[in-house]
């Protein structure tokens, strides 16, 4: 589990947007567009609430702000 602190990054190649307080409950697994990691000291949840299940690899492809 991970709460975000103050960080702003880009999801789905969009814009990048402050996601502090979102919270992350799941797998430490790499983003599949990129490789980095949602457990990175500068990444984390996409949403308010993401939830993060089975797999190697988080698809974000699909995403909406």
């Amino acid at each position: 589990m991970k709460l975000n602190a103050n960080i702003s990054y880009p999801v789905n190649a969009g814009i990048s947007a402050n996601r502090a307080g979102n919270l992350l409950i799941g797998r430490e697994n790499n983003v599949m567009a990129q490789v980095y990691n949602l457990y990175s000291a500068t990444t984390g949840a996409f949403s308010l609430l993401h939830l993060n299940g089975d797999g190697t690899e988080i698809q974000e492809f699909g995403y909406r702000n």
